[in-house]
């Protein structure tokens, strides 16, 4: 038992930690609801404007390098955006797709988020930048970058001096 300083009344401590867990049981409860209320008011706005992406097995698809570690001696707003026109080779579930990597990038996971590839259009409407070369001076997997003037070994872009 414990004693009340303001009210000298006795104070049941039990008693205070069933009130206590009781009040953060109905707040989650409440905080469950209203969220599950906002998803239900929100769904209607998201599913008018949405258009699930969904591509072909054998499909052309730009990859892109947000997630890619790219060095590059100038700032990172130079790095192109989104890379080769790479072939699908299948569908990971509702939402990720294997791309068909080329042997220089064997250490980058070959299974890609659908938010991270977008459709080739081959009608010239999207310019790529030239495709890497291969170099003769350069150990096998490294390849040059005409436009950067960098190396693409492995995926990443690493300046030379």
């Amino acid at each position: 038992m414990v004693y009340c300083v303001e009210c000298r009344a006795e104070v049941n401590v039990q008693h205070v930690q069933i009130l206590r867990r009781q009040h953060m049981q109905t707040t989650i409860a409440r905080a469950r609801t209203c969220m599950l209320n906002a998803q239900q008011r929100q769904k209607p706005y998201y599913d008018r404007k949405h258009v699930p992406s969904v591509f072909d097995v054998a499909a052309d698809v730009l990859l892109a390098t947000t997630n890619l570690h790219l060095r590059t001696t100038g700032t990172r707003k130079l790095i192109p955006r989104w890379v080769e026109p790479f072939k699908v080779l299948a569908r990971m579930g509702s939402t990720a797709y294997c791309l068909d990597l080329p042997d220089c990038m064997h250490q980058v996971h070959n299974v890609f988020h659908v938010s991270l590839i977008k459709p080739y259009r081959s009608d010239g409407r999207t310019q790529l930048p030239p495709p890497p070369e291969l170099v003769d001076d350069c150990p096998p997997g490294q390849y040059k970058c005409c436009q950067h003037g960098a190396f693409l070994m492995f995926g990443l872009l690493l300046s030379h001096g």
